[in-house]
């Protein structure tokens, strides 16, 4: 009787390791942050996690601009939510790592940015991705519901939803505008509604990521020009098959 409190503290501790050690997916992380991200932040920050996600992006860190290099998850394939860092000198690792690879994650929780969790000090886990179907590219803007992020500088953080209803019209939470579309240039301009003001150019394929869905990129300023980065006023609007 006298080893029961020792073997139910064995069994809490393994408990306790054993669900720390769990592996969480980046939409799960994702879909909680958007739920409550006062109460994500507060869970999370400081805290070791084990992530399994696909990998979006991967960027090189410079030495005097960027402590580390970072390879970007995403859990919409649209966005970069988790942002697992690791040394500039670690080239192997930064070799091995490429868009559309599915991995599996540790690091500790640095912070959360705006939409982004930065994870430090991360160890990879591989697994090979399945090769992705090839898709039909619309040759204009498809009809139907987009999901709108905006740039900030380093990520897109999810705005709001809109039906392209015709090439004349479109809808947001219930409430119609209306659009005139140019198939020649593929231009459209948002000429009443909410987004009135809004002028989008259609990118079918984006040459950064060709794993994007056709996608209108828009902006109250005129005319996008797809050819430069992504100005900080623009809006991605995704297609959602």
């Amino acid at each position: 009787m006298k080893q029961l409190p020792f073997v139910l503290f064995v069994l809490f501790v393994c408990s306790f390791l054993f669900s720390s050690a769990q592996t969480i997916t980046v939409k799960q992380l994702y879909d909680e942050y958007h739920s409550n991200s006062y109460n994500f932040e507060k869970q999370y920050t400081g805290k070791q996690l084990t992530i399994q996600g696909k990998i979006r992006s991967v960027k090189q860190g410079i030495k005097g601009l960027n402590a580390a290099s970072a390879a970007f998850l995403t859990a919409t394939g649209y966005e970069n939510f988790v942002s697992c860092q690791f040394p500039i000198e670690d080239t192997i690792t930064l070799s091995r790592l490429h868009a559309d690879q599915v991995v599996t994650v540790t690091g500790t929780c640095k912070q959360v940015v705006r939409d982004a969790m930065v994870l430090a000090n991360c160890t990879f886990a591989t697994t090979a991705a399945k090769p992705a179907p090839k898709k039909d590219i619309p040759a204009n803007i498809p009809l139907g519901l987009y999901h709108i992020y905006q740039a900030n500088g380093s990520t897109f953080d999810f705005q709001y939803k809109f039906v392209l209803s015709s090439y004349t019209s479109y809808s947001i939470g219930g409430q119609t505008g209306n659009t005139v579309y140019d198939s020649r240039n593929k231009i459209i301009r948002f000429t009443t509604g909410k987004l009135k003001g809004f002028t989008g150019i259609y990118q079918p394929v984006n040459p950064d990521n060709e794993k994007d869905p056709p996608t209108i990129v828009m902006d109250v300023k005129g005319v996008p020009d797809v050819t430069k980065p992504y100005g900080k006023t623009y809006l991605l609007a995704f297609y959602q098959q």
